[in-house]
């Protein structure tokens, strides 16, 4: 964290008690003096913001707020039915990108379980939580680095989830990881948002081809590695999720500005809607619905509407999904009656700015801490 006013100390950050504690040890000729005091525990990895001159610290401390809720629809009118609801409730303000299984048993995610600050934030863990129960299965990563995540997105058999993410090697590719052991399988380098073909046995994914300057629309097949190029994107605007529909004939493309059908063996994309500025704000996710008749999309008012796959006027389903304006992960529950999603309602983090009083005059008196006086 720096060096106290006097010159004398330095006050740092260290877990080598098991928690993340704040420290100081005196130092003199550029040498430590001693062993270092313990000055205030379970700090967390906090960003320092300075020192006061009559010598209290200063730092931030941010919370994170991104929470997974469930929304309850009609089935038949896909209306949003009450207020949605926080579905996880450990480790809360650090979980996103939920994705319901085949059977909607089980609900994969990601959650940040470490220390959280604005220049430190602990590796994604991937989390598998039955429903039931409420039992959690954290799977047995390796999380030496920082994984990066676009979501968990479960195969149709319900025995591996598909990540997009980062190794130990530090290097970026698609994961096929198996739920029961937590084996990583690496099918590509590439990355992009990814999805499942029906059967399993292929994955679709986006990856930029630098000497067309375009982006290459690819399903890869898992055994042999085969690819096949169903779309080159040249127009400038960015794809964030895909989806294959129920009939397993289409892939539903949205980003913020549009809604587009590709057909599942290639070809050129169908555009559903493309939205202007209205005033009512951009594409936030989209799902297709159980029985692929319609598209349910969100925008960043919180706001949840609806177009036919085949193409029409869209549907206002009702309010009450994140309105921060930031992406958000829609997955609907096979029985079509709930909506997971992530959201914040708010900034990204909390944040705020606490201090160490005179950390130095507790330095004085050997058998107390800060924490104590």
């Amino acid at each position: 964290m720096g060096w106290a006013p006097s010159g004398n100390h330095i006050l740092f950050i260290s877990d080598r008690s098991g928690t993340w504690d704040a420290w100081a040890i005196r130092v003199a000729n550029g040498k430590a003096q001693g062993t270092a005091r313990l000055i205030k525990q379970q700090i967390g990895p906090v960003e320092p913001l300075g020192f006061t001159r009559p010598g209290d610290c200063l730092y931030r401390v941010s919370t994170p707020n991104s929470n997974i809720y469930s929304a309850t629809i009609d089935p038949q009118t896909h209306k949003l039915v009450g207020r949605p609801e926080k579905m996880v409730r450990r480790f809360m303000g650090r979980n996103q990108a939920p994705d319901w299984s085949p059977d909607g048993k089980q609900l994969a995610y990601v959650s940040q379980r470490g220390p959280f600050s604005p220049g430190f934030r602990s590796p994604w863990t991937l989390v598998v939580r039955t429903m039931e129960t409420g039992v959690e299965r954290e799977l047995p990563l390796d999380l030496t680095n920082e994984w990066k995540w676009l979501g968990p997105n479960w195969s149709p058999d319900g025995r591996f989830l598909l990540a997009n993410g980062r190794n130990s090697k530090r290097v970026y590719g698609l994961d096929r990881i198996n739920v029961q052991t937590g084996d990583i399988q690496r099918i590509t380098s590439a990355t992009g948002t990814p999805t499942w073909s029906k059967d399993g046995q292929s994955v679709i994914y986006a990856r930029y081809d630098e000497p067309s300057n375009s982006r290459l629309f690819l399903e890869r097949h898992l055994e042999t590695g085969a690819e096949n190029e169903l779309w080159r994107q040249t127009e400038e605007y960015g794809i964030r999720g895909i989806e294959m529909s129920p009939d397993d004939q289409e892939l539903l493309l949205y980003s913020t500005d549009r809604l587009q059908v590709l057909p599942a063996t290639g070809g050129e994309p169908r555009q559903l809607i493309k939205i202007e500025q209205d005033g009512i704000g951009r594409i936030t996710g989209a799902v297709w619905s159980v029985d692929g008749q319609y598209v349910l999309f969100s925008r960043s008012n919180g706001h949840l509407w609806r177009i036919k796959a085949s193409g029409g006027q869209t549907e206002h389903l009702g309010e009450g999904l994140d309105d921060s304006g930031l992406r958000i992960r829609l997955s609907m529950h096979p029985d079509g009656t709930r909506l997971a999603f992530h959201g914040q309602y708010g900034p990204e983090t909390t944040d705020h700015v606490m201090a160490l009083e005179n950390f130095e005059a507790a330095l004085a008196d050997t058998s107390l801490s800060v924490d104590e006086r």
